[in-house]
């Protein structure tokens, strides 16, 4: 941990000597940073809940219930295209992939494992649905960002 922070900080220190090279002033290159440090407290704040739900969901036995009624529910021939539907239903919905894929996705995953399904085929479908969800959602604070 002491090696990330001695890095982060080597690595904050190149950066403003990058924009002082590149012409900016000193105080301009620390405001900037501060702006992206909010910009990116917001998102530090959405993947700190996410580790929470997940974890409280891992210790409780949601995982575990999920799995034993989806295994049930789902149809084995079906199981993909049913997979990317409700990640992108989802990810459309809440309008993040990241909360989705940390959460539905770690069941989808464990669904897939049970089920004797391709872990790599299964992350795929998963992945797709829900960046296609996430870019499609009214909701999602990624899709008006990119420029």
């Amino acid at each position: 941990m002491k090696y990330i922070i001695i890095a982060l900080i080597a690595g904050y220190f190149v950066f403003v000597s990058i924009g002082v090279r590149m012409g900016h002033k000193p105080s301009d290159v620390v405001r900037m940073s501060f702006d992206g440090l909010r910009t990116a407290g917001a998102l530090m704040a959405i993947l700190l809940l996410i580790g929470v739900l997940t974890g409280s969901w891992r210790s409780s036995g949601t995982i575990v219930t999920f799995v034993y009624y989806g295994i049930r529910l789902i149809w084995p021939h079906l199981f993909l295209i049913v997979i990317f539907l409700l990640t992108c239903l989802m990810s459309y919905a809440l309008g993040t992939s990241f909360g989705v894929a940390g959460t539905a996705g770690v069941i989808f995953m464990t669904l897939a494992r049970s089920g004797n399904v391709d872990p790599t085929i299964a992350a795929g479908v998963v992945l797709s649905g829900i960046y296609f969800g996430d870019r499609t959602s009214p909701a999602s604070s990624t899709a008006f960002t990119i420029k």
